[in-house]
């Protein structure tokens, strides 16, 4: 999400910003990517943790499998989440050095 409102605000860097409608629709185009997957990465841990309390309250011989089951679903996506945000990190301080130099992130 931080990604987002950096590459909105940096279109309004005054004299540095490009005025171009193509300019403004890719800068939110991409922002609303960037809310896309803040939106889905956030969707995810909040049904994951449902399901564990679903998991938890359950009382049979199956119990064992299902906190088998989540725990290996939870340990995957802790893996994949890792790459995901060395990518955000790194995308994230290329959009701040773009700003840092004075110029709108597209442009």
């Amino acid at each position: 999400m931080f990604a987002a409102i950096m590459i909105t605000s940096s279109m309004f860097i005054s004299d540095r910003a490009p005025q171009s409608t193509q300019y403004l629709t890719v800068a939110i185009a991409v922002s609303m990517v960037f809310v896309s997957v803040g939106i889905l990465l956030f969707g995810v841990q909040h049904h994951l943790a449902l399901i564990a309390m679903c998991a938890e309250s359950i009382e049979s011989p199956a119990n064992n499998a299902l906190n088998r089951s989540l725990f290996r679903l939870a340990a995957y996506l802790v893996l994949g989440g890792i790459g995901v945000c060395l990518i955000l990190i790194l995308i994230n301080y290329a959009i701040l050095e773009r700003i840092d130099q004075g110029f709108a992130v597209f442009g």
